[in-house]
């Protein structure tokens, strides 16, 4: 229960960790990112939304999906229902080799991300490589900014007045100016809910960090 943008009876805001909880408690998948603490963590967040929205495979059993297996080094493209744990390792593992997503075989939706840093949340529902290295615009829906705005520009876009780059122009985050943040994404699926199975199956983890390893080292 909340009250105010806060945990009902406590002075935290509800955050990533919070609404992962309720996504399971509705018996829906999904998992938290953290990009937290030092650079080798936060750099991967950029890459790691790049390959979400290149290789979407959402585990719905029917299609391609990706997991890691205890007993291989490599992660890959194994057919079957895997978690969305399972999905964000993978797409980590990406982010740190910077090798090329697998062709995906899913033709399910690709549902956005959560994006949330201390203070604000937002959707990203897709991303622009740019010329430079590592170098990326967050395409972003922003409770913070005016809808009206975007659907002004959007239909002059279509009506041939300005390009559709320009109409995209003030929904876009440089992804440099994450790099001094402390983020946290969700990663959900679209499937209607989890067999009693599937529960069981899949590691209940909730919180899965980039870079791990680097993070650790600075606590």
């Amino acid at each position: 229960r909340d009250y105010g943008g806060a945990i009902a009876s406590h002075d935290r805001w509800i955050g990533a960790v919070e609404a992962v909880s309720i996504l399971w408690y509705k018996n829906i998948d999904a998992v938290v990112i953290q990009f937290i603490s030092c650079s080798a963590s936060r750099k991967m967040l950029a890459p790691f939304v790049w390959n979400y929205f290149c290789s979407r495979n959402c585990g719905c059993g029917n299609c391609s999906t990706m997991t890691d297996d205890d007993d291989d080094d490599e992660v890959g493209l194994v057919q079957g229902p895997r978690s969305c744990t399972d999905y964000a390792r993978y797409l980590l593992v990406l982010a740190t080799t910077g090798e090329e997503p697998q062709t995906p075989r899913c033709q399910c939706p690709t549902p956005p991300l959560y994006l949330q840093w201390k203070g604000h949340s937002v959707t990203i529902v897709g991303i622009q490589k740019l010329a430079g290295e590592d170098e990326y615009d967050l395409i972003l829906f922003d409770p913070a900014r005016s809808g009206a705005m975007l659907e002004q520009s959007l239909t002059s876009s279509l009506e041939g007045r300005i390009g559709l780059a320009k109409a995209f122009q003030h929904i876009k985050k440089s992804s440099r100016d994450l790099l001094q943040r402390d983020c946290q994404i969700i990663l959900s699926t679209d499937r209607k809910g989890l067999t009693r199975d599937e529960r069981d199956s899949f590691k209940r983890t909730y919180v899965v960090t980039a870079a791990e390893g680097k993070v650790r080292e600075r606590m």
